[in-house]
């Protein structure tokens, strides 16, 4: 017999309790745009030698002076993308820590308390951002794998951790579903070898998950439930993630599901041409970034349930979304992320 799960992956874009590192700089007034990146570049250079040596609070007046603050308004907007789906389980990205995932989860002004077990590992990230779990069912185990090393820089290979979550589903708290949450490598780059070395780390990064789940699961993934979801930070047909997304059997249900199965709140017709998760401004471009991989026995269990990319929660300057949005979410600044939740329900 089977039952129904609701589960969401959603980039909620420095949900932290303070600040955010790494803001946009604006132009200062007769400045060029090269001076204007050559500027930011230097300051986020000093940030990350601030947190090398540690301490946010020493000097921290004159090391944030000209960092965002996060609005409370901005954040409850982001509560507002989960609270419309009310999935059981609820992974996210950019996290500041748990203090931070405690206060969002228990807020009257956010989730409202709505998840009992809540996990959150911090990783390496340089801007303290972290994957974290929300969930109203069991979590039986976990394993990190940050400190994994990279066989290319012989480092950490996972700043943010591909972090393995055991969930209980039965009675008896038996764990019959093994979530891999992710978010690989950035695309931040300020020249084209940052862009190429950031493309071969999500690429080693893709294929460590590859490898793991062929070990476990065996060649055809067919020794248990696991679903692979996060922020791949790379297309579904970019090379990097081929290794992943082309294993036997495992389905991403973003891609995958025919149009009459995808659904867009707030918009009345869905094509293919809406299988994007993330919207970027500067070449007015889109991209699915934003995954939920099943594997062979859950494809198979779940192929008739529908797939939902929430974008109410989207600024207006994302103007390949033309549907509505969600109340307070309107010019930069109230979007409720710079990315797109993706809900499926899964029969388990």
């Amino acid at each position: 017999m089977t039952a129904s799960l609701t589960i969401g992956t959603f980039n909620v874009e420095n949900l932290f309790m303070r600040y955010k590192f790494f803001y946009s700089a604006k132009k200062k007034k007769g400045e060029t745009e090269e001076e204007a990146k050559l500027r930011e570049e230097k300051e986020r250079e000093k940030l990350e030698e601030f947190m090398k040596k540690g301490g946010y609070y020493q000097n921290i007046k004159k090391v944030l002076e000209d960092k965002k603050e996060i609005k409370s308004g901005q954040t409850a907007n982001t509560a507002k993308v989960i609270l419309a789906h009310k999935p059981q389980i609820m992974v996210l990205q950019e996290v500041e820590d748990m203090d931070a995932l405690r206060a969002f989860n228990s807020n009257p002004a956010f989730l409202k308390g709505s998840y009992q077990h809540k996990i959150l590992i911090s990783g390496n990230d340089p801007r303290k951002i972290n994957v974290a779990v929300l969930s109203n069912l069991p979590i039986n185990y976990l394993r990190t794998n940050m400190d994994v090393r990279d066989p290319v820089t012989k480092k950490e290979l996972f700043s943010r951790d591909c972090l393995e979550v055991g969930i209980g589903l039965k009675e008896g708290g038996d764990t019959v579903l093994t979530l891999f949450v992710n978010h690989f490598k950035s695309q931040y780059a300020t020249n084209a070898k940052e862009r190429q070395d950031a493309t071969k780390k999500r690429c080693r990064q893709a294929d460590w998950v590859a490898n793991t789940l062929k070990e476990r699961y065996g060649s055809d993934l067919r020794r248990g439930d696991f679903v692979v979801l996060g922020d791949f930070n790379a297309d579904h047909d970019a090379m990097e993630l081929q290794n992943l997304l082309k294993l036997p059997g495992i389905d991403n249900i973003v891609q995958s599901r025919p149009v009459s199965k995808l659904e867009i709140p707030g918009q009345d017709t869905v094509t293919d041409a809406d299988r994007w998760t993330h919207y970027f401004d500067g070449e007015n471009s889109t991209s699915q970034l934003d995954y939920i991989l099943l594997s062979p026995s859950l494809a198979e269990k779940s192929k008739g349930e529908q797939v939902t990319i929430e974008k109410r929660g989207l600024a207006n300057y994302a103007k390949k979304y033309t549907g509505e949005r969600f109340l307070g979410v309107g010019k930069r600044d109230t979007e409720a992320s710079d990315h797109c939740a993706v809900f499926t329900t899964l029969q388990v």
